[in-house]
Order: C-alpha cells, then sequence, then structure tokens
C-alpha cells in the first residue's frame, strides 16, 4: 500500500470520527435546580420526580452526536408511580430490624442472623435498584428517533456483584480492578442501541497499576496506626505531631488515588466499549476531574457557612438557642432542653436555613458539578466509524412501564448521565 493510499485510509477515518458536543448553559441548569428546589419543598418532595425528569431532558437535548441531539423521554408520572410501588415493597422490609429486636433481642445469635440477613437483602436491593434505573434510563433515551435498551435481569446483576464482593473481601480488595470490569462487562453487553448490541474487551490485569497506587498509601497508613497505638518502646511518636498527622494524610492521598484511578478506569473502560466497528476513545484527564470536586467542595463548604453566619446575624439567633437547635438534631425535639413556645422565631430561622441551604446545594451541583462534569465527559469521548449507527432499526424490546422506583427510595442512581 503507498504512503498516498495510507494517507487517503487516515483522512476517511478521521472524516468518520465524531465527537460528543454538549453546548448546555449553567443558568439555564441553575434556573432547573432553583425552580425544582423550590416546587419540591413546596409541594413536600412530590415534585422531585418531575424535577428530575425536567433535568433530564435538558441535559440530554443539550448533548448532540453528528449533529443530531439525544432526546430523554421519561415522565415524571413514571417516576412517582415507580416509587410508590418500590415503597409497598421496602415498607414491610424496613421494620425488620424493629422487629427482630423485639422479639429476639434476647437471642444474641438469633437477632445476630437476622441483622445480617437484613443487611444482606438490603445490599441485593441496592444491585437490583441500580440495574432497573439503568435500564429504564436507557430505555427512555433516544438518538435520531431510535432508542437504547438494556437486556439481561436484575438478578443476574446481583448476582455478579455479590460473587464479586466475595472475591473482593477474601482478596483484601486486591481483586477490585477485576471486580469492576466484571461488573461493566455485564451491564455493556447488555446494552442496546436499537437492534445491536454493545461488546467490552476490556481486562482487570490493565488496572492493576493504577489500583496498587491506593492500595499503597491505605496500607501505609493502617501500618503506621499500628505501630503508633501498640508500640510501647517508641514514646517519642506518641509526642510527635507529624507522626499523629502521618495516617490521616495518606488516607487523604488514598482519596486522591482512588478518584485517579476512576478516571484511567473510566478511559479504559471506554476504550474497550465497541458497537459493531464503532469505537470509542477518550482522553480525560484526572486532574481536571479532581480540580472541578475540589472547586464544588469549597464552593458547598463556603454557602454553608455564608448562609449559615447569614441567618444568624440577620434572625439574631443566639448561643443559647443554637445550643437548643444542636439538641434538636441530636434528640429529635425529645432532649433535655426542647423548643418551648418562645421560640417560633428561631424556628422561622431554622426552616429559612433548610430552604436556603437546600436552593444553594441543587445550585452548585447542577450549575456547576452536573453541567462541568457533562462538558468535560463530552469534550473527551470521541467515537470513530459512526456511520455503523446509521445501519440500526428500531429496538422491538418491551419497555420497563415505571421509573426507577427501587433507585429513587433507595436514594441510589440520583440522575444517572
Amino acid at each position: 500500500m503507498t504512503v498516498e493510499t495510507l494517507e487517503d485510509s487516515y483522512e476517511r477515518r478521521e472524516a468518520q470520527s465524531r465527537d460528543l458536543v454538549y453546548d448546555g448553559a449553567a443558568g439555564a441548569l441553575a434556573g432547573i435546580a432553583l425552580s425544582n428546589t423550590l416546587l419540591t419543598l413546596a409541594t413536600l418532595g412530590v415534585y422531585r420526580f418531575w424535577g428530575k425528569t425536567r433535568l433530564r431532558r435538558y441535559l440530554w437535548s443539550r448533548v448532540s452526536l453528528d449533529g443530531d441531539r439525544l432526546e430523554y423521554v421519561g415522565t415524571g408520572k413514571e417516576l412517582f408511580f415507580g416509587f410508590c410501588i418500590a415503597m409497598a415493597i421496602l415498607l414491610p422490609i424496613f421494620t425488620i430490624p424493629a422487629l427482630a429486636e423485639l422479639f429476639f433481642f434476647e437471642h444474641p445469635i438469633v437477632y445476630a442472623f437476622v441483622q445480617l440477613g437484613y443487611v444482606i437483602l438490603l445490599f441485593w436491593l441496592i444491585q437490583v435498584a441500580i440495574f432497573r434505573a439503568r435500564r429504564y434510563r436507557l430505555s427512555r433515551t433516544k438518538w435520531r428517533a431510535i432508542r437504547a435498551g438494556q437486556s439481561g435481569s436484575a438478578t443476574g446483576y446481583a448476582l455478579v456483584v455479590f460473587g464479586t464482593g466475595l472475591l473482593n473481601l477474601f482478596t483484601l480488595y486486591l481483586a477490585y480492578p477485576w471486580v469492576r470490569t466484571a461488573r461493566q462487562r455485564y451491564l455493556v453487553q447488555h446494552s442496546w442501541f436499537g437492534n445491536v448490541k454493545f461488546s467490552f474487551r476490556a481486562r482487570g490485569s490493565a488496572l492493576l497499576a493504577p489500583w496498587l497506587l491506593v492500595m499503597l498509601p491505605i496500607v501505609a497508613a493502617v501500618v503506621i496506626g499500628v505501630i503508633f497505638i501498640t508500640v510501647k518502646a517508641i514514646p517519642q511518636w506518641r509526642q510527635s505531631d507529624w507522626a499523629v498527622a502521618l495516617p490521616p494524610l495518606f488516607l487523604l492521598l488514598a482519596v486522591v488515588m482512588y478518584l485517579r484511578y476512576r478516571v484511567v478506569e473510566f478511559r479504559y473502560f471506554a476504550s474497550c466499549t465497541r458497537f459493531s466497528r464503532c469505537r470509542f476513545r477518550c482522553d480525560l484527564r484526572s486532574f481536571k476531574v479532581l480540580l472541578l470536586l475540589l472547586a464544588c467542595a469549597l464552593l458547598l463548604a463556603g454557602a454553608g457557612a455564608a448562609i449559615t453566619a447569614g441567618v444568624v446575624t440577620a434572625m439574631g439567633v443566639t448561643a443559647e438557642q443554637m445550643q437548643k437547635v444542636l439538641i434538636l438534631f441530636q434528640y429529635g425535639g425529645s432532649g433535655p432542653a426542647p423548643l418551648g413556645e418562645g421560640d417560633a422565631l428561631l424556628l422561622l430561622a431554622l426552616l429559612v436555613w433548610m430552604v436556603l441551604i437546600a436552593a444553594a446545594f441543587s445550585l452548585i451541583r447542577a450549575a456547576v458539578y452536573l453541567h462541568w462534569m457533562t462538558r468535560l465527559l463530552c469534550a473527551s469521548l470521541t467515537l470513530t466509524e459512526v456511520g455503523e449507527f446509521a445501519a440500526v432499526a428500531r429496538s422491538k424490546a418491551e419497555m420497563p412501564r415505571f421509573g426507577e422506583g427501587l433507585a429513587d427510595a433507595l436514594d441510589v442512581g440520583e440522575i444517572g448521565f
């Protein structure tokens, strides 16, 4: 093959490459988030299903591929009815700890087994909720009038999670890359667009090196902590500030390295995902994600401190009343110093504080985190051989009737973008 032929082939391949384009506006997301928060508070939480749908429709509609935008066709009514069905199932389950304490408290072995069974059941339900929520979101996502979908079963996914979870425990989390790869493989290989299934070719061993960078500072923190606590022959350690600070610093380093690992994992998983001959490339950088998360954390902390100081100053809340508020949160209003009839202003201040905190956190989450994270992800992803999508026919698989009620009830899979 001549050089000219190679260059022509390369140019044709590049011409078939497409980036995901996100053109959303932080101001629009802030407006949606603020109105959603206020309406949710006004309706005692009922509007949140419609608010979530509104937010998803905006995000989906601002992402385009090859000139055509994504479309989210889910409804708030589907999410609401799904939540009601899930709560009807979960409410009896949530009574298990109280019933166990009532009937088996004097039998510690039986009580322990009942509690263990309850924890396992909850863990199982969380995995089922994650799978069903993903299936619902894919089934409500369209591009060029063709919808995505997911086959497989929630039970099958939960079994994969349970099996790999046991492997994690037996290997003291050294098998974490293989665990994550197995779970992602099940999800991707059961994902569809139209009548074509995705494939996944990742290997856990490729992620071992970045995962060891997470484990090393954790091991170092544990070893230093054990030495600091148990070894009596090194009294100078107990008197040195650096020895006390080392374990927390190593744990903080582990958190940073874990975030880096997740970015590396995302890049690798994207590169190992196929749609027929279409391939995905990703150049997401961990330092950009870390900067975004740090900015969100600082904004949340600053907003919380400013709102608290503003409400306390503007409404004249005294130190004694602040103590009453802390007792209220600690004892649920039944402690040694509950709020009295003369504390109406304090109750109003507490209500104003809660509304402002909810609004500020919702604004930061939508206008900063979701907006910039979506922009980072779309800017980092490139698809080659996009023409493969043109041959896709519409899926005939049955769509789930209701929304991700179990995920809502268990508070997992909030946006899922």
